[in-house]
């Protein structure tokens, strides 16, 4: 099969089994695939000469309509893998809301690319989900 900007993205997201209990799951695994989707969508590239990096988000998103459905329904199912990992309610709901700031605002023409670069709802996610893991490593720490 020939390789493309998308294998490893498309791979990834064919390996990746939805468990509902999040015991089952092994979260590093789970975390790297989060990380490597995270990266092909908002971080891919950089415009050379500045800090600023974007990704497969803002370039699919210029197909009108269809574009945004499909980085929504990726973003999407990042979320169902942090939960997962054990993301409680009260930060699922948070990252939902910026996956839905993200389609609502990038849904607008060419303004709504640029939100898409800027606001790179699914780094933030990532940032959300790191920091959980991170406390919930403290938390187990003390426990031990």
């Amino acid at each position: 099969m020939a390789s493309t900007p998308l294998t490893l993205p498309l791979q990834l997201l064919k390996s990746v089994h939805l468990n509902s209990t999040p015991e089952l799951v092994d979260e590093d695994q789970i975390l790297q695939r989060i990380r490597v989707l995270v990266d092909f969508l908002d971080n891919r590239y950089v415009i050379p000469g500045t800090n600023l990096r974007f990704g497969w988000d803002g370039l699919i998103g210029l197909i009108p309509g269809v574009g945004d459905v499909v980085t929504t329904g990726i973003a999407a199912y990042l979320v169902v893998l942090a939960r997962q990992l054990g993301v409680p309610k009260r930060m699922m709901l948070r990252m939902a809301a910026n996956v839905c700031m993200d389609m609502g605002l990038g849904a607008v023409p060419v303004v709504g690319n640029l939100f898409d670069v800027a606001f790179r709802a699914n780094v933030r996610n990532l940032r959300l989900l790191e920091r959980h893991l991170l406390s919930k490593q403290r938390a187990a720490r003390k426990v031990a």
